[in-house]
């Protein structure tokens, strides 16, 4: 292998050893390996020690350049092979180096240095007299000013007190406005459901009342009409009891033991779900405690078992569960509450319905927002659900996919009976 030439930016470059300028153009080397026989068939591979390490790709190309490269000392190694694969058992080395820039060398940077202390000496200098000439005009200014602040004291007193005055009428609308807002959207949630309940208890109370007319008051229809009448009469009274939540009356909270209402409560979802629909239970083994509205507990599972038997309109299964959970970690859900640490009796209400979109899990605890047809719909109970379940300091979250059915679990704070007030 040997090195036939070398060139700067197109022009011969013979001082040896070879040290390029700073910043060089196109650095080029001409190389052969004149000991094959074949010379046309012969193949160069090289690498730059100190740049790459990788050697190139087999090229016929005798000629490697470099453009622009950065200080330092380099070492172009050169091997050659023929188109067989033969390799040489040479291999060329050509040591060169880039000199320093003139900003790169020692000398400049302590010149450079020697300037920067000296501009930081004459901070100090300059920063007083800048100062004293911004106190100066300072001075001046206050003076000027001094005059028409005084002019004008009693003007902007005069204003700051009418301000003031007007700020405080402003806040006191605003929480009047507010208060109102929200009461007319709580009056009109308890309205909606008032009226889509009593338009169907009237109907139940009123059919049960003629058919108990027509049957032996000692027979089993007339244990499952009276039954039918009591379960509309519990509807009454969570219309009723909504009605007063919406004007800030007392709630009727107690120890429930939630396995309890739920076992007592499948009866009657069996009934309003219909045969098409089977119900299973998986209930915790001991009581598990909360403080609830036993009413208000009934009309939450309530309206989720409507919400699933809208989804299975062919039939399918119902899940209703309980179980205690401690949560320790802090549980996300995107369409829903985040769960705090704490133990909570976990209330599960899942279905094998046709589930929900993401677009639709974003919205379904909007009052007023429902996807049935205009008319079949208030598009009310889950989020009756959702304001029931954070009155009673719980959180509620919600998992679908479309074709894979909904799950709905609720998280109300586990209480001890025995410390609960008589």
């Amino acid at each position: 292998m040997f090195l036939e030439s070398v060139s700067l930016g197109g022009r011969p470059f013979s001082d040896e050893p070879y040290e390029f300028p700073p910043r060089p153009g196109v650095i080029t080397f001409r190389f052969s390996a004149p000991s094959y026989a074949d010379e046309d068939g012969i193949l160069f591979r090289y690498r730059l020690a100190g740049s790459e390490d990788e050697w190139s790709e087999p090229s016929s190309d005798p000629v490697v350049s470099f453009a622009r490269l950065g200080k330092g000392e380099y070492e172009l190694e050169v091997t050659a092979e023929t188109t067989r694969g033969e390799r040489s058992p040479e291999t060329l080395t050509v040591p060169f180096e880039v000199r320093a820039s003139l900003y790169q060398t020692p000398w400049f940077m302590g010149g450079f240095l020697l300037l920067i202390i000296a501009g930081l000496l004459q901070i100090p200098t300059l920063r007083a007299r800048r100062l004293e000439a911004e106190r100066t005009r300072l001075e001046v200014l206050v003076e000027s000013r001094t005059k028409e602040i005084q002019e004008n004291a009693l003007r902007l007193e005069k204003e700051i007190q009418e301000r003031r005055e007007a700020e405080e009428a402003r806040e006191e609308l605003e929480v009047q406005l507010r208060q109102a807002q929200k009461m007319e959207a709580v009056g009109r949630l308890a309205g909606g459901i008032a009226h889509d309940f009593n338009n169907l208890l009237t109907s139940v109370l009123g059919y049960s009342e003629l058919l108990l007319t027509d049957v032996d008051p000692e027979s089993n229809m007339a244990q499952d009409l009276r039954q039918i009448r009591g379960s509309a009469e519990r509807g009454a009274t969570l219309v009723s009891q909504l009605l007063a939540f919406s004007r800030k009356q007392f709630v009727d909270s107690r120890a429930v033991n939630v396995c309890d209402s739920i076992k007592d409560m499948a009866a009657m979802v069996g009934r309003v779900l219909g045969e098409d629909i089977r119900i299973e239970l998986d209930l915790f083994e001991e009581p598990v405690w909360v403080r609830a509205d036993p009413n208000q507990l009934e009309q939450v599972i309530l309206n989720l078992a409507l919400n699933a038997r809208d989804a299975m309109p062919t039939g399918g299964a119902l899940w209703l569960g309980v179980q205690k959970k401690t949560v320790s970690e802090p549980m996300h859900n995107a369409y829903s509450d985040t769960v705090p640490p704490g133990r909570y009796a976990s209330i599960l209400v899942t279905d094998s319905g046709h589930g929900m979109d993401a677009e639709t899990l974003k919205r379904i605890f909007e009052p007023f927002f429902t996807t049935k047809e205009v008319g079949k719909g208030s598009g009310l109970g889950l989020s009756s659900v959702y304001g029931i379940v954070h009155q009673h300091e719980g959180f509620i979250q919600v998992s679908s996919a479309p074709g894979e059915g909904a799950g709905f679990e609720l998280f109300l704070p586990i209480i001890d009976p025995n410390e609960e007030p008589a």
